[in-house]
C-alpha cells in the first residue's frame, strides 16, 4: 500500500500537477494576505488622516479662542493694576489726611474691587475629548496644559479671593458708611473726615493689597502664557 502511494505521489510530481496546484494555491493565499495588508494600511492611513484633521481643527479653534483671551486678559490685567494704584492712593490720602478731591472720589470707587474674567476654552475642551496626547509637538502640548490647567485656574482662584473680600468686607461697609458708590467709578462717604480716622477701613485696604497684587500677577502670567501658546500654534498650523 505504501509503495503504491509513493509511486502515485512520484507520478504526480513527475507530471508537475501537484507542484502547479500548490504554486497556484500559494499564490492565491499570498494575494489575499497582501490585499488584507493593503486594506489595513489604507484604513490606518485614513484613520490617521482623519485624526490629524480633527486635532488640526481643534488647534485652529484654540488659536481663535486664545486671541479673544489675550484681549480679555490684557484688559483684566490693566484694570487690576489700575485698581491697585487707585487703592494705594486712597491709603495715602487716609494716612496723610489729604483733603477731599475728585481723584479721591474716583479712587474710592475702585477699592477692593473684583474684576470679571472669562476664558474661552471650547477648542481646548474639544482637544481633550480627542486626546491631548495626539498633539505631536511636545512644547505646544506642554504650553496648552500650562495655560488652561494651571495659569487660568490660578487667575480664577485669586479672583475668587477678591470677590470674597469685596462682598464680605467692602460692600457691607459701604452700605453703612457711604452716601453713594458706583462700581469702578466713584465713592462718596457719608463723612470723609470720619473715614480718614476709621482704623478698620484702613487696615482692610492694606490687607486687601496683597490680594490685588496676586490677582494682577496671575493675570499677567496668564497673558504671557496665552501669547506663548499663540506663537507656537501659529508655527504649528503653518506646517499643517
Amino acid at each position: 500500500m505504501f509503495f503504491y502511494l509513493r509511486n502515485l505521489r512520484r507520478r504526480y510530481f513527475e507530471n508537475n500537477k501537484a507542484y502547479r496546484y500548490f504554486a497556484y494555491a500559494s499564490g492565491e493565499v499570498l494575494l489575499v494576505v497582501i490585499g488584507i495588508l493593503i486594506a489595513l494600511q489604507v484604513n490606518n492611513w485614513n484613520e490617521n488622516k482623519k485624526e490629524t484633521q480633527l486635532v488640526t481643527n481643534a488647534l485652529q479653534e484654540i488659536f481663535e479662542n486664545l486671541k479673544v483671551d489675550t484681549t480679555n486678559l490684557n484688559i483684566f490685567y490693566q484694570q487690576c493694576a489700575d485698581d491697585e494704584t487707585a487703592q494705594n492712593r486712597v491709603i495715602r490720602a487716609i494716612t496723610e489726611r489729604t483733603p477731599w478731591n475728585d481723584q479721591i472720589e474716583a479712587d474710592l470707587g475702585r477699592v477692593m474691587l473684583a474684576r470679571n474674567l472669562v476664558s474661552v476654552r471650547n477648542g481646548y475642551d474639544l482637544l481633550k475629548d480627542i486626546g491631548i496626547a495626539k498633539v505631536k509637538d511636545n512644547e505646544l502640548r506642554s504650553s496648552l496644559v500650562s495655560y488652561y490647567d494651571l495659569a487660568i485656574p490660578k487667575v480664577y482662584q485669586e479672583n475668587k479671593d477678591d470677590y470674597f473680600e469685596f462682598e464680605q468686607v467692602f460692600l457691607p461697609y459701604a452700605r453703612e458708611h457711604f452716601e453713594d458708590w458706583l462700581f469702578g467709578k466713584k465713592g462718596i462717604p457719608l463723612d470723609y473726615g470720619e473715614l480718614q480716622q476709621d482704623h478698620y477701613f484702613l487696615v482692610s485696604l492694606k490687607f486687601n493689597l496683597t490680594n490685588k497684587k496676586n490677582t494682577a500677577n496671575a493675570g499677567w502670567d496668564a497673558l504671557e502664557a496665552a501669547k506663548r501658546c499663540l506663537r507656537q500654534l501659529e508655527e504649528n498650523l503653518k506646517v499643517h
